[in-house]
């Protein structure tokens, strides 16, 4: 991935350009975590509206990966899709919110492990 941004500055005689470059690579093998939210009083019906966060440790002081909410942004119905999980890196992921009209522990990290094998 690159990313590149350049600005000028023109006076009367000269035109002054200043141009910054950065660029970086990471390789290994990814898979996907998929996590459903689900009413158990209700047979199992999958609900929307429930935000998730993906961090990389089980702790409020943890980097927040990626943030994602059922049913929204291209999520299925009741499921959150977290991409670009490395094989045989520790995640952790934890509701944030629950869904309208729902209450729900929102303190709870959960771990997500791929092993590769």
């Amino acid at each position: 991935m690159n990313s590149q941004a350049a600005t000028a500055e023109e006076s009367d005689d000269n035109v002054y350009v200043e141009f910054a470059s950065a660029g970086g690579y990471a390789s290994g093998t990814v898979g996907r975590a998929v996590i459903t939210k689900v009413d158990d009083s209700t047979s199992g019906v999958l609900l929307d509206g429930a935000k998730f966060e993906l961090t990389d440790a089980p702790n409020s002081d943890a980097n927040v990966l990626d943030v994602q909410v059922t049913g929204e942004d291209g999520n299925p119905t009741g499921q959150v899709i977290f991409d670009y999980i490395y094989y045989d890196t520790y995640y952790y992921y934890r509701e944030v919110t629950p869904p309208s009209g729902y209450t729900g522990d929102t303190t709870t990290y959960y771990e997500i492990y791929i092993d590769e094998e």
